[in-house]
């Protein structure tokens, strides 16, 4: 089977695609997210493709954000992936996005908050840490609600300082810097999101599944779920 990877972020403001040849990121780009993502998803894929020389035969696995992150996107991105590998018979592998935008962070920034934006006063958060060259989970994406990120910070080794990158990191400055004081690091806006060429790179480190087994990782509830009790 060919060693081309397509990955695909879409949970973030921003959406991106990539390509990963023979072990090396062949192209990557990005562009706004949700509205245009419904619009322009496949025709920038198939545009990237052709600029590569490739067909969407080619492909030999995917990898895909399922999130957490923006509940539209998440479904645009996995419906469009999961419908090519089906019809192309091809395995997908799926990604955190919090992972996916902590990935290329410096190699000297330890542990890495990824934090993404839920609804007013939620978010999303996880923890990784540098070992070695290696990027190492320490813990599940979590979903939290009111003082729960707070709380979520104050559980950090007291020797750690932590570093908060992505969508929800300047939104929570003030409770990073009431939780951990001096200790509080930002990465900066050029982590604000998940990087389709870390989905690549994650995705190749994977075993893939069959699309119908790759579902997306919403954490919180939708509004119909809230207030009707209606499962999306």
């Amino acid at each position: 089977m060919s060693d081309i990877i397509l990955g695909v972020t879409t949970s973030s403001t921003r959406c991106g695609i990539a390509l990963m040849r023979e072990g090396e990121i062949a192209a990557s780009e990005t562009f706004p997210g949700t509205r245009a993502c419904v619009e322009e998803l496949m025709p920038r894929i198939e545009n990237m493709l052709s600029e590569q020389g490739l067909r969407f035969e080619d492909i030999g696995k995917f990898g895909v954000d399922v999130g957490p992150g923006g509940l539209t996107g998440i479904k645009i991105g996995l419906v469009t992936v999961r419908t090519m590998a089906q019809i192309m018979g091809r395995p997908v592998a799926p990604v955190s996005g919090l992972e996916a935008a902590c990935l290329f962070a410096p190699a000297g920034l330890s542990p890495l908050v990824p934090v993404a934006p839920c609804v007013k006063g939620e978010c999303f958060a996880a923890v990784f840490r540098r070992r070695g060259g290696d990027l190492a989970r320490e813990s599940a994406d979590r979903h939290l609600v009111g003082d729960g990120f707070e709380k979520f910070l104050l559980e950090l080794p007291e020797a750690d300082s932590p570093v908060l990158l992505g969508g929800a990191a300047e939104a929570l400055r003030e409770t990073a810097l009431r939780a951990l004081g001096e200790r509080a690091r930002f990465a900066g806006p050029e982590f604000e999101h998940p990087d389709a060429a870390a989905v690549c790179r994650l995705a190749a480190e994977r075993p893939g599944l069959n699309c119908l087994d790759v579902q997306p990782n919403y954490l919180c509830l939708t509004n119909a779920e809230r207030v009707r009790g209606v499962k999306i």
